[in-house]
């Protein structure tokens, strides 16, 4: 049926798939044309302009899905919250997950949109009440799930909570075990409970720990007159997505400048 959009949509995602960009987006402009109902071509579009660099279009293609309304529009929103991270909108991220969430099909897609939610609570908006609500939402949903509280104990941890995050950790431990799909949790959840006994063991005497990243001295690096230094300047001043160790960063960078000018005065580039 000539006048049909859905099949131009199934042959948009074939051309998509061979990186037929120009015949895919004539389907997709046809299949929206034909039927603006369609949102299944809402959101493919959308997704055919992510690909290809164009945020401005594909926003308003997920916009679009969402007005339309269907049994997609929690897609619509989680690839437009994605959108919305590499933009530095966490706020719209935040909101996007969470009606995603709550429209999601299964237990599983609504944890993992809850999660996401939380993250984005807990490492760019630093909204403690928003990330624990989140993780709390994706416990409910998927009670078996281990990546909720690996989450929480690391918002718990971040916030100095010690034994919280503990708890928590042995709680994801206790679910990946059980999980065959979550097995690869087991070892990363010992690293960060050793991890944290480590750390609650310190006095407060002892001298801080020195990050490791950051060893650019001639006995830990090779000497090759030909390797290339790099230095990489940031700062805090962003309003939603700030650098998340300021102070460390600027340490090291004061710990490292007189080192890499000495690389550059030898010849080093």
């Amino acid at each position: 049926d000539p006048n049909s959009s859905s099949p131009r949509v199934q042959r948009a995602l074939i051309f998509e798939r061979q990186d037929r960009f120009a015949e895919a987006r004539s389907d997709l402009d046809a299949a929206v044309s034909l039927d603006p109902a369609n949102q299944s071509a809402w959101i493919m579009r959308g997704a055919l302009w992510t690909r290809y660099g164009d945020i401005e279009r594909a926003f308003a293609d997920y916009d679009q899905a969402v007005t339309v309304g269907g049994g997609q529009t929690w897609k619509a929103l989680h690839s437009r919250g994605k959108l919305a991270v590499r933009l530095g909108e966490p706020r719209r991220a935040y909101a996007d997950w969470t009606r995603a969430a709550e429209m999601a099909p299964l237990p599983l897609l609504q944890a993992q949109l809850y999660v996401r939610a939380g993250n984005v609570a807990r490492d760019y908006l630093k909204d403690e009440e928003k990330t624990m609500a989140a993780y709390k939402r994706a416990m409910a949903v998927l009670p078996s799930a281990a990546d909720p509280y690996i989450q929480r104990g690391i918002a718990q941890e971040r916030a100095g909570r010690g034994r919280q995050a503990e708890d928590d950790y042995l709680k994801a431990l206790a679910h990946a075990r059980g999980n065959p799909l979550e097995s690869a949790f087991v070892d990363y959840l010992r690293f960060r409970i050793e991890a944290l006994h480590a750390r609650n063991s310190r006095r407060a005497s002892d001298a801080p720990l020195q990050p490791n990243i950051n060893v650019l001295s001639s006995e830990a690096q090779p000497s090759d007159r030909s390797r290339r230094l790099a230095l990489v300047i940031g700062n805090a001043n962003y309003r939603d997505v700030p650098l998340k160790n300021t102070r460390r960063d600027a340490a090291t960078m004061a710990g490292i400048r007189d080192e890499v000018l000495a690389h550059i005065r030898g010849g080093d580039r």
